[in-house]
């Protein structure tokens, strides 16, 4: 089972927080646009520490994945037909 959090800083290594066995945590602090931007749409929060924190961190981080949607689903497509085309 994979999970993301976000925490207030500093915040941990994934490494540092201690979770059962089988479970993968994703840090949102660190994580690139494009494992945050689906998450900041998609995610449901189920523990909050710093609502303003949250709510602040999915707004900034749903704007930037808007607008860089478009880049990022031409370069797939562009690495795509490149590995398709040689």
């Amino acid at each position: 089972m994979d999970i993301a959090a976000y925490f207030t800083e500093p915040a941990p290594a994934s490494f540092e927080v201690l979770l059962p066995t089988g479970v993968d945590l994703v840090v949102l602090n660190r994580a690139s646009l494009a494992i945050t931007g689906p998450v900041s749409f998609e995610g449901v929060p189920i523990l909050r520490d710093d609502e303003a924190a949250l709510i602040n961190w999915l707004a900034m981080t749903r704007k930037i994945y808007a607008d860089e949607l478009p880049r990022i689903r031409r370069s797939i497509a562009e690495y795509q037909a490149a590995i398709l085309h040689g």
